[in-house]
């Protein structure tokens, strides 16, 4: 295979890749709403609670480093946790301006069974996965998100010897639930890790992630309504119509009402809207490329085949 043929192979994979990842997210977000919508509770909010617990107290700016959301949503998402008497906002001693968000009593007994029901839902979308797959599929993110040589300790971690040693002195692999909430933890980084690299190419064109992910599936969607782009972005109908308000409002997008039926409305890309995606996404591609880099296309293919296998049995499940 020429060096041109297999770049291009690459590529493909890397777009590939960034398609799947976002279609995972959608899964993720939809299943876990469904499984803990009867706590009051929905996967975002899931996500900010249960990092909360785990980091202990902290500022929304803080929390922006781990989790895959922008600031004011994130900000909303806390707000309706304090409603819901789940989360609490402190003040330092030090400094009265610093607020930090802080599980709540309520909250931290209602953690345990939100994480059982997450663990679930995560332990049917890797149904059918070998050990040897999900170890594999780990350790190829663990090298997108801290570089091959932690990659390699990490699934050298997650399949650790057989059992105990001779001399008494080694250490059980991990069981299969243990493996599960490592890599919920994995997706959550790696997901924020893309996020927050697309967030730093795209906020020079005045666009936030959402933004800039509802262009995106205008643009590879022409004449879409607002539900169908709730199909493609991880994002509420509510919120999806905001932004696309926002595109109107800078000549990115319009909103077309077809003849036949007035009630529909479509949107539509401008031209200046659909030169800004292109850019925009090509950046975004190079942010994708950056992240691979350390990893093999054997091993990006494998993976790709490892989410879409938790998408298909996300798909199984519904029906």
């Amino acid at each position: 295979m020429s060096n041109q043929t297999a770049g291009s192979s690459m590529d493909e994979r890397v777009s590939k890749l960034q398609g799947d990842l976002q279609n995972l997210v959608q899964v993720l977000v939809e299943g876990l709403k469904n499984r803990l919508s009867p706590y009051g509770v929905d996967a975002v909010e899931y996500t900010v609670l249960s990092v909360c617990m785990a980091v202990g107290p902290t500022s929304i700016r803080d929390l922006r480093e781990l989790v895959p959301i922008d600031y004011g949503h994130l900000s909303r998402t806390s707000t309706r946790l304090e409603d819901k008497g789940l989360l609490q906002k402190i003040r330092t001693r030090d400094d009265r301006r610093v607020v930090r968000l802080r599980v709540t009593e309520e909250g931290e007994s209602l953690i345990p069974e939100l994480m059982a029901y997450a663990q679930e839902y995560y332990v049917l979308l890797v149904r059918d996965i070998s050990r040897e797959e999900l170890v594999s599929s780990m350790a190829v993110m663990q090298k997108m998100i801290s570089g091959s040589e932690e990659g390699e300790n990490h699934l050298a971690q997650a399949e650790g010897p057989p059992g105990p040693s001779a001399d008494g002195g080694g250490t059980e692999s991990p069981s299969i639930e243990a493996l599960i909430g490592m890599l919920q933890g994995d997706l959550m980084k790696l997901v924020t890790i893309m996020y927050q690299g697309i967030e730093e190419r795209v906020s020079p064109f005045g666009f936030a992630v959402g933004e800039f992910s509802v262009l995106a599936a205008c643009f590879s969607n022409e004449s879409i309504t607002i539900s169908g782009l709730a199909e493609h972005v991880p994002l509420d109908v509510g919120r999806i119509s905001r932004l696309v308000s926002r595109l109107e409002d800078r000549g990115l997008v319009w909103k077309a009402r077809p003849e036949r039926d007035r009630r529909v409305v479509r949107v539509e890309m401008t031209d200046e809207g659909r030169a800004l995606a292109v850019e925009c996404m090509r950046r975004v591609g190079e942010h994708y490329a950056n992240v691979v880099s350390g990893v093999s296309e054997e091993e990006l293919t494998d993976l790709i085949g490892f989410i879409e296998t938790m998408m298909g049995n996300a798909e199984g499940a519904k029906g």
